[in-house]
């Protein structure tokens, strides 16, 4: 799953599906936007790897779930600091990290 805000429109070919809430009608941190994301990959929550900034304590919600969550701190460092600790962010320290883009393809690939 991948939010448009995150990727660039050069990656979204990397991807199978593309989840977005306004689509859906869901929002993060509602477990149904990742059931969504699961259906249409047709996929368990436990196959699926979840990468985020913490907002909406998105990285919780989709552990709690049941996939992995992972921090994507490349992403939030360009972000000034105050948005970085604005409330309603999940605590990153309890997530593995993912410090560049191209680690995704190592993650994918462990997985």
């Amino acid at each position: 799953m991948a939010d448009q805000e995150a990727f660039s429109p050069d990656l979204a070919h990397y991807f199978d599906t593309l989840t977005h809430s306004f689509q859906t009608e869901v929002m993060k941190p509602d477990t149904k936007i990742f059931e969504i994301a699961c259906k249409s990959l047709n996929i368990l929550p436990e196959e699926c790897i979840y990468l985020g900034d913490g907002g909406s304590n998105e990285l919780s919600s989709a552990r709690a779930f049941g996939m992995e969550s992972y921090y994507a701190s490349w992403y939030i460092e360009k972000w000034p600091s105050w948005k970085k600790h604005e409330s309603g962010r999940d605590n990153v320290n309890e997530f593995r990290r993912s410090s560049d883009i191209k680690e995704l393809v190592n993650i994918a690939k462990m997985a």
